[in-house]
C-alpha cells in the first residue's frame, strides 16, 4: 500500500496515503471511528480505480495524524482540519469525497463554501439532522460500547468487528484491531460526549445545501445503521436510489471490495 505522507494545517499534522499522483481527477477517502487510511487498501490498490488520484486521509487522533488537544476537541474542529487538508491536497483538481460511517459525519460537517466536491459517496452513512436523530439511524440492538469507550479489552474489539463486518479475512480484522488501539487522546469517550450533548450541526441540511450528487450505499447485512432512515432526506440522491451490496455489513468497502469499487467507478465516471 502507498506510504504515509504528511500535510501541515496551521501547525497540525495530517497523515495521508496517495496513489496515482499524476492523475487529475481525485477521490478522497475518509475512514470511520477507530479505523485509519489503511482500511481503504482495497480501494487504493484497485486496478479499477487506477485512472484516479486516490488520497486516503487519517482523521485527527487516528493512524499517523496528530491528536487534537482534549480541551479543544469537537466534531467541528475535527471537520475544519480535515476540510483544510482536502482543500490543500486537492490542488484545484476536481474531486469526489468517499466516506464511511463516522467519516460521513465529518464530511457533512466540513461542507462550507470553500469545499466544492463534484460528488459525495457515503458508505454506511450516519449523518444526522432535524428529524434524523440518533434514535432513527441506529440499530438499538447492536452493542456499540466499544466505539465510545477508550479502554476496551481486545476480545470486545474483535466482537465489535464481527458485528460491523462480514469479512472472513484475518488481515481485515488485524488492521481494525491495530488501528483501534492506535487511537489517541481519549477520542472515543470525547466523541461520546459530543454525541450525547447533541453538539452537531444539522448535517442533513449541510449536505442538502451543497447540492452535489450523493451516492449512498450500505451492506445488505448492515447491523449498525437502519438502512432506510435517509430515504426521505432532502438530499440530491444519485439516481434517486440508495444502494445495497450483498454479503457485506457496515464496513462495506472491506466486505465486498469488488462490488464497492464497481459502484464507486460508475459514480466517478458519471460525476467527472
Amino acid at each position: 500500500m502507498a506510504e504515509i505522507s504528511y500535510v501541515t494545517i496551521d501547525h497540525f499534522t495530517i497523515a495521508y496515503r496517495i496513489e496515482n499522483p499524476a492523475q487529475q481527477e481525485t477521490i478522497f477517502f475518509i475512514h470511520g471511528n477507530s479505523f485509519s487510511s489503511r482500511s481503504w487498501y482495497n480501494q487504493i490498490k484497485s486496478e479499477a480505480l487506477a485512472g484516479y488520484r486516490l488520497i486516503a486521509i487519517d482523521l485527527p487522533n487516528h493512524g499517523n495524524s496528530q491528536a487534537i488537544a482534549t480541551t479543544k476537541f469537537s466534531l467541528e474542529v475535527m471537520a475544519a482540519i480535515v476540510g483544510s487538508a482536502i482543500s490543500k491536497l486537492a490542488q484545484d483538481k476536481p474531486f469526489i469525497i468517499c466516506a464511511i460511517s463516522l467519516g460521513t459525519n465529518i464530511v457533512a460537517e466540513l461542507l462550507d463554501e470553500s469545499i466544492k466536491p463534484k460528488g459525495l459517496l457515503f458508505a454506511g452513512p450516519c449523518i444526522m439532522g432535524e428529524g434524523f436523530e440518533m434514535s432513527k439511524l441506529a440499530n438499538q440492538s447492536a452493542d456499540l460500547k466499544a466505539l465510545f469507550t477508550d479502554e476496551v479489552p481486545a476480545d470486545k474489539v474483535v466482537a465489535y468487528f464481527d458485528i460491523a463486518s462480514c469479512s472472513q479475512n484475518e488481515e481485515d480484522k488485524a488492521i481494525f484491531v491495530e488501528d483501534f488501539f492506535s487511537v489517541k487522546n481519549n477520542f472515543r469517550s470525547l466523541l461520546f460526549g459530543v454525541l450525547t450533548a447533541g453538539l452537531l450541526q444539522d448535517e442533513i441540511k449541510l449536505v442538502a445545501q451543497k447540492g452535489c450528487p450523493v451516492c449512498i450505499v450500505y451492506g445488505e447485512d448492515e447491523k449498525i445503521i437502519n438502512i432506510g432512515y435517509l430515504k426521505d432526506a432532502p438530499i440530491n440522491l444519485w439516481n434517486k436510489s440508495i444502494y445495497t451490496i450483498p454479503s457485506a455489513g457496515h464496513i462495506v468497502n472491506m466486505d465486498a471490495p469488488v462490488a464497492f469499487n464497481e459502484l464507486l467507478v460508475g459514480f466517478a465516471l458519471e460525476i467527472f
